[in-house]
Protein backbone atom coordinates (compact mmCIF):
# COMPACT_ATOMS: atom_id res chain seq x y z
CA UNK A 1 0.00 0.00 0.00
CA UNK A 2 0.81 3.54 -0.84
CA UNK A 3 -0.11 6.59 1.27
CA UNK A 4 0.51 10.15 -0.39
CA UNK A 5 1.55 12.54 1.45
CA UNK A 6 0.39 16.48 0.55
CA UNK A 7 1.71 20.13 2.37
CA UNK A 8 -1.28 22.66 2.24
CA UNK A 9 -0.55 26.15 0.77
CA UNK A 10 -2.28 28.70 2.55
CA UNK A 11 -1.32 31.40 -0.56
CA UNK A 12 -2.83 29.53 -3.60
CA UNK A 13 -5.34 27.62 -0.95
CA UNK A 14 -3.98 24.18 -2.82
CA UNK A 15 -2.66 21.02 -2.13
CA UNK A 16 0.93 19.99 -3.27
CA UNK A 17 2.87 16.07 -3.52
CA UNK A 18 5.42 16.29 -0.97
CA UNK A 19 5.96 12.16 -0.25
CA UNK A 20 4.81 8.94 -1.52
CA UNK A 21 4.82 6.62 1.57
CA UNK A 22 5.52 2.79 1.17
CA UNK A 23 8.34 1.79 4.05
CA UNK A 24 6.34 1.89 6.99
CA UNK A 25 6.36 -0.41 9.71
CA UNK A 26 2.80 -0.04 11.26
CA UNK A 27 -0.24 2.43 10.05
CA UNK A 28 -3.48 2.02 11.89
CA UNK A 29 -6.76 4.84 10.69
CA UNK A 30 -9.61 4.51 12.49
CA UNK A 31 -12.82 6.40 11.29
CA UNK A 32 -15.86 7.81 12.75
CA UNK A 33 -18.94 8.42 11.24
CA UNK A 34 -20.44 11.20 13.12
CA UNK A 35 -16.84 12.18 15.37
CA UNK A 36 -13.54 12.32 14.28
CA UNK A 37 -11.37 9.27 14.27
CA UNK A 38 -6.89 9.00 14.54
CA UNK A 39 -4.81 7.66 12.99
CA UNK A 40 -0.97 6.78 13.28
CA UNK A 41 1.33 5.73 11.16
CA UNK A 42 5.60 4.93 12.37
CA UNK A 43 8.52 4.68 9.67
CA UNK A 44 12.14 4.22 10.21
CA UNK A 45 13.99 7.14 10.79
CA UNK A 46 16.99 6.18 8.16
CA UNK A 47 13.73 6.06 5.83
CA UNK A 48 14.76 8.98 2.50
CA UNK A 49 10.23 9.58 3.43
CA UNK A 50 11.20 10.57 6.86
CA UNK A 51 12.54 14.27 6.25
CA UNK A 52 9.66 14.87 3.62
CA UNK A 53 6.87 13.65 6.46
CA UNK A 54 8.14 17.03 8.49
CA UNK A 55 6.32 19.07 6.05
CA UNK A 56 3.06 17.35 5.43
CA UNK A 57 -0.06 18.77 6.31
CA UNK A 58 -2.59 15.98 5.42
CA UNK A 59 -2.39 11.72 4.40
CA UNK A 60 -4.48 10.20 1.55
CA UNK A 61 -5.13 6.40 1.23
CA UNK A 62 -8.39 6.92 -0.76
CA UNK A 63 -11.33 8.14 -1.23
CA UNK A 64 -12.92 9.10 2.21
CA UNK A 65 -9.85 7.63 4.27
CA UNK A 66 -7.76 11.36 4.56
CA UNK A 67 -6.00 12.70 7.96
CA UNK A 68 -4.72 15.82 9.15
CA UNK A 69 -1.20 16.06 10.31
CA UNK A 70 -1.05 16.88 14.45
CA UNK A 71 2.36 15.54 15.58
CA UNK A 72 5.88 14.12 14.96
CA UNK A 73 7.32 11.71 17.42
CA UNK A 74 10.94 11.18 16.89
CA UNK A 75 12.10 7.59 19.23
CA UNK A 76 14.59 5.09 20.00
CA UNK A 77 14.26 1.64 21.02
CA UNK A 78 16.99 -1.15 21.11
CA UNK A 79 19.01 1.02 18.75
CA UNK A 80 16.15 1.39 15.91
CA UNK A 81 15.39 4.79 15.12
CA UNK A 82 11.52 5.62 14.29
CA UNK A 83 9.52 8.71 13.35
CA UNK A 84 5.59 8.53 14.17
CA UNK A 85 3.06 10.70 12.12
CA UNK A 86 0.05 10.73 14.01
CA UNK A 87 -3.16 12.95 13.38
CA UNK A 88 -7.36 13.06 13.16
CA UNK A 89 -9.44 13.09 10.51
CA UNK A 90 -9.42 15.11 7.43
CA UNK A 91 -12.58 16.92 8.88
CA UNK A 92 -10.80 17.50 11.91
CA UNK A 93 -10.61 20.63 10.53
CA UNK A 94 -13.84 21.79 11.99
CA UNK A 95 -12.18 21.24 15.26
CA UNK A 96 -10.28 24.54 14.61
CA UNK A 97 -13.43 26.12 14.64
CA UNK A 98 -16.31 27.62 16.59
CA UNK A 99 -19.47 29.01 15.45
CA UNK A 100 -19.70 33.16 14.72
CA UNK A 101 -22.73 34.91 13.64
CA UNK A 102 -22.34 37.15 10.73
CA UNK A 103 -21.99 40.62 11.67
CA UNK A 104 -24.94 42.11 12.72
CA UNK A 105 -26.74 38.88 14.11
CA UNK A 106 -26.60 37.76 17.27
CA UNK A 107 -27.02 33.90 16.18
CA UNK A 108 -26.26 31.06 13.74
CA UNK A 109 -29.63 30.36 12.76
CA UNK A 110 -31.03 28.03 10.12
CA UNK A 111 -35.17 27.49 9.97
CA UNK A 112 -37.30 25.08 9.42
CA UNK A 113 -33.95 22.99 7.41
CA UNK A 114 -33.27 19.26 6.43
CA UNK A 115 -30.74 18.27 9.66
CA UNK A 116 -27.93 16.86 6.29
CA UNK A 117 -28.67 19.99 4.74
CA UNK A 118 -27.81 22.54 8.49
CA UNK A 119 -24.48 20.51 8.82
CA UNK A 120 -23.79 21.28 4.84
CA UNK A 121 -24.64 25.01 5.87
CA UNK A 122 -22.50 24.94 9.14
CA UNK A 123 -19.53 24.09 7.13
CA UNK A 124 -20.00 25.88 4.23
CA UNK A 125 -20.07 28.86 6.15
CA UNK A 126 -16.91 28.22 8.77
CA UNK A 127 -14.57 26.58 6.54
CA UNK A 128 -15.62 26.36 3.06
CA UNK A 129 -17.03 29.91 2.09
CA UNK A 130 -15.58 31.68 5.13
CA UNK A 131 -14.55 34.97 5.69
CA UNK A 132 -10.91 35.70 4.23
CA UNK A 133 -9.23 34.62 7.39
CA UNK A 134 -11.24 31.42 7.99
CA UNK A 135 -11.67 29.96 5.07
CA UNK A 136 -10.37 26.64 3.89
CA UNK A 137 -11.97 26.22 -0.19
CA UNK A 138 -13.48 23.05 -1.21
CA UNK A 139 -16.55 21.52 -2.28
CA UNK A 140 -19.96 19.87 -0.31
CA UNK A 141 -22.65 17.67 -1.15
CA UNK A 142 -25.30 16.56 0.95
CA UNK A 143 -28.43 14.53 0.99
CA UNK A 144 -32.15 15.23 2.04
CA UNK A 145 -33.39 12.92 4.98
CA UNK A 146 -36.75 14.08 4.96
CA UNK A 147 -36.76 15.81 8.22
CA UNK A 148 -36.56 19.06 9.48
CA UNK A 149 -34.85 21.08 12.20
CA UNK A 150 -34.26 24.48 13.29
CA UNK A 151 -30.83 25.55 14.24
CA UNK A 152 -29.26 28.16 16.26
CA UNK A 153 -26.12 28.74 17.76
CA UNK A 154 -23.53 31.36 18.98
CA UNK A 155 -19.92 30.82 20.02
CA UNK A 156 -20.26 27.12 20.66
CA UNK A 157 -17.75 24.20 19.09
CA UNK A 158 -18.41 23.70 15.44
CA UNK A 159 -17.14 20.18 15.84
CA UNK A 160 -19.45 19.47 19.18
CA UNK A 161 -22.33 21.12 17.08
CA UNK A 162 -22.35 19.18 13.91
CA UNK A 163 -21.86 15.92 16.20
CA UNK A 164 -24.99 16.56 18.10
CA UNK A 165 -26.97 17.02 14.81
CA UNK A 166 -25.06 13.89 13.47
CA UNK A 167 -26.04 11.44 16.01
CA UNK A 168 -30.15 12.39 16.92
CA UNK A 169 -30.11 11.91 13.04
CA UNK A 170 -28.05 9.21 12.40
CA UNK A 171 -25.71 11.39 9.63
CA UNK A 172 -22.37 11.13 8.97
CA UNK A 173 -19.41 13.15 7.30
CA UNK A 174 -16.17 13.45 6.05
CA UNK A 175 -13.81 15.37 3.99
CA UNK A 176 -11.41 13.43 1.52
CA UNK A 177 -8.63 14.51 -0.81
CA UNK A 178 -10.04 14.72 -5.01
CA UNK A 179 -8.66 14.37 -7.79
CA UNK A 180 -8.01 17.85 -8.55
CA UNK A 181 -6.09 18.34 -5.13
CA UNK A 182 -8.93 19.65 -3.29
CA UNK A 183 -10.92 19.06 0.27
CA UNK A 184 -14.14 18.00 -0.60
CA UNK A 185 -16.64 17.15 1.54
CA UNK A 186 -19.42 15.19 1.77
CA UNK A 187 -22.72 14.43 4.64
CA UNK A 188 -24.55 11.21 4.40
CA UNK A 189 -26.27 8.25 5.29
CA UNK A 190 -25.36 5.14 5.51
CA UNK A 191 -26.63 2.23 2.99
CA UNK A 192 -29.34 0.12 4.13
CA UNK A 193 -28.23 -3.79 4.12
CA UNK A 194 -30.54 -4.97 6.99
CA UNK A 195 -32.96 -7.91 6.09
CA UNK A 196 -36.01 -6.07 6.45
CA UNK A 197 -34.74 -3.69 3.14
CA UNK A 198 -35.33 -4.78 -0.54
CA UNK A 199 -33.48 -2.57 -2.35
CA UNK A 200 -29.44 -3.36 -1.52
CA UNK A 201 -27.81 -6.65 -0.73
CA UNK A 202 -28.56 -7.80 2.77
CA UNK A 203 -25.96 -7.79 4.71
CA UNK A 204 -26.88 -10.53 7.89
CA UNK A 205 -24.16 -11.61 10.83
CA UNK A 206 -24.32 -14.80 12.62
CA UNK A 207 -22.65 -17.51 14.42
CA UNK A 208 -25.29 -19.80 12.64
CA UNK A 209 -23.55 -18.73 8.73
CA UNK A 210 -20.32 -17.94 10.40
CA UNK A 211 -20.22 -14.82 9.81
CA UNK A 212 -19.95 -13.68 13.74
CA UNK A 213 -16.54 -14.52 15.12
CA UNK A 214 -17.50 -12.64 19.07
CA UNK A 215 -19.91 -10.25 20.10
CA UNK A 216 -20.25 -8.36 23.55
CA UNK A 217 -23.72 -6.97 25.07
CA UNK A 218 -23.45 -4.31 27.41
CA UNK A 219 -26.62 -2.69 28.98
CA UNK A 220 -26.07 0.80 30.90
CA UNK A 221 -28.66 1.66 33.85
CA UNK A 222 -27.54 4.91 35.23
CA UNK A 223 -27.56 7.07 31.68
CA UNK A 224 -29.40 10.33 31.98
CA UNK A 225 -32.74 9.69 30.85
CA UNK A 226 -34.57 13.18 31.96
CA UNK A 227 -32.75 16.42 31.61
CA UNK A 228 -33.82 20.00 32.09
CA UNK A 229 -32.60 22.12 29.49
CA UNK A 230 -32.54 26.27 30.39
CA UNK A 231 -32.51 28.79 28.45
CA UNK A 232 -32.41 32.94 28.68
CA UNK A 233 -33.46 34.45 31.57
CA UNK A 234 -32.87 34.91 35.03
CA UNK A 235 -34.70 33.19 38.17
CA UNK A 236 -38.17 31.94 38.07
CA UNK A 237 -38.03 34.02 34.64
CA UNK A 238 -35.51 31.47 32.56
CA UNK A 239 -36.51 29.70 29.73
CA UNK A 240 -37.03 25.75 30.25
CA UNK A 241 -38.02 22.86 29.08
CA UNK A 242 -38.11 18.76 29.91
CA UNK A 243 -36.95 16.33 27.44
CA UNK A 244 -37.64 12.60 29.23
CA UNK A 245 -40.62 10.70 29.96
CA UNK A 246 -38.83 8.75 32.53
CA UNK A 247 -40.13 8.33 36.11
CA UNK A 248 -39.20 6.72 40.24
CA UNK A 249 -36.32 4.45 40.94
CA UNK A 250 -35.16 4.30 37.28
CA UNK A 251 -35.21 8.10 36.43
CA UNK A 252 -31.93 10.06 35.86
CA UNK A 253 -31.94 13.21 36.04
CA UNK A 254 -29.45 15.75 34.00
CA UNK A 255 -28.93 19.51 33.44
CA UNK A 256 -28.39 21.44 30.47
CA UNK A 257 -27.53 25.01 30.30
CA UNK A 258 -28.93 26.14 26.71
CA UNK A 259 -28.51 29.87 27.31
CA UNK A 260 -26.91 30.77 23.89
CA UNK A 261 -30.77 29.56 22.21
CA UNK A 262 -32.44 32.85 21.97
CA UNK A 263 -35.61 30.93 20.80
CA UNK A 264 -36.75 29.06 23.52
CA UNK A 265 -39.00 26.84 21.16
CA UNK A 266 -35.57 24.95 20.12
CA UNK A 267 -34.46 23.93 23.92
CA UNK A 268 -35.96 20.65 23.51
CA UNK A 269 -34.14 20.20 20.48
CA UNK A 270 -31.50 20.84 22.43
CA UNK A 271 -32.33 18.12 25.05
CA UNK A 272 -32.54 15.64 22.13
CA UNK A 273 -29.01 16.65 20.87
CA UNK A 274 -27.63 15.87 24.43
CA UNK A 275 -29.17 12.90 25.05
CA UNK A 276 -27.96 11.44 22.23
CA UNK A 277 -24.57 11.96 23.18
CA UNK A 278 -24.94 10.44 25.95
CA UNK A 279 -25.41 7.57 23.95
CA UNK A 280 -27.60 4.40 24.00
CA UNK A 281 -27.99 2.56 26.95
CA UNK A 282 -28.01 -0.72 25.44
CA UNK A 283 -24.36 -1.20 23.66
CA UNK A 284 -23.83 -4.33 21.44
CA UNK A 285 -20.15 -4.96 19.47
CA UNK A 286 -19.60 -7.98 17.45
CA UNK A 287 -16.38 -8.96 15.51
CA UNK A 288 -16.33 -10.38 12.07
CA UNK A 289 -14.07 -12.81 10.06
CA UNK A 290 -10.66 -11.98 8.46
CA UNK A 291 -12.65 -12.83 5.31
CA UNK A 292 -15.62 -10.40 5.44
CA UNK A 293 -13.05 -6.90 6.85
CA UNK A 294 -11.51 -7.96 3.44
CA UNK A 295 -15.09 -6.65 1.86
CA UNK A 296 -15.25 -3.52 4.48
CA UNK A 297 -15.49 -0.37 1.65
CA UNK A 298 -16.84 -2.29 -0.52
CA UNK A 299 -19.73 -4.49 0.29
CA UNK A 300 -20.16 -2.26 3.28
CA UNK A 301 -19.05 0.55 4.63
CA UNK A 302 -18.79 2.97 7.72
CA UNK A 303 -22.76 4.01 8.87
CA UNK A 304 -24.07 1.35 6.62
CA UNK A 305 -26.83 -0.43 8.35
CA UNK A 306 -26.65 -4.36 8.77
CA UNK A 307 -28.70 -7.08 10.33
CA UNK A 308 -26.64 -9.08 13.42
CA UNK A 309 -28.49 -12.24 14.77
CA UNK A 310 -27.20 -13.35 18.18
CA UNK A 311 -28.46 -16.40 19.80
CA UNK A 312 -25.94 -15.53 22.71
CA UNK A 313 -27.50 -12.47 23.53
CA UNK A 314 -31.21 -13.51 22.32
CA UNK A 315 -31.53 -10.48 20.18
CA UNK A 316 -31.24 -9.43 16.59
CA UNK A 317 -29.55 -5.99 16.56
CA UNK A 318 -29.74 -3.48 13.64
CA UNK A 319 -26.27 -1.58 13.47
Amino acid sequence: MEVRFFRYDDAERVLHPCARVDDFTSLIFTRSYSGIGKWQMTIPLESKNAGLLMEADILHLRHGVSGLVTKYTKSVEDGNETLTVSGIELKGLVCGRIVLPPAGQAYVTYRNTDPAAVVGYLLSDHLLNADENRIVPGNILWPQTGQRITYSGRFSSLEEDIQGICEEFSIGYYATVNSERRIAWYVYTGTDHRRTQTEHTKMIFSYENDTLDGSALEITRNKPNWLLVAGQGEGTSRATAVVGTARGFRRFESYVDARDLEDETLLPQRGLEKMAEFGDPVLFSCRIPENLVEKYGTDFDLGDLCTVEDDIAGRRFSI
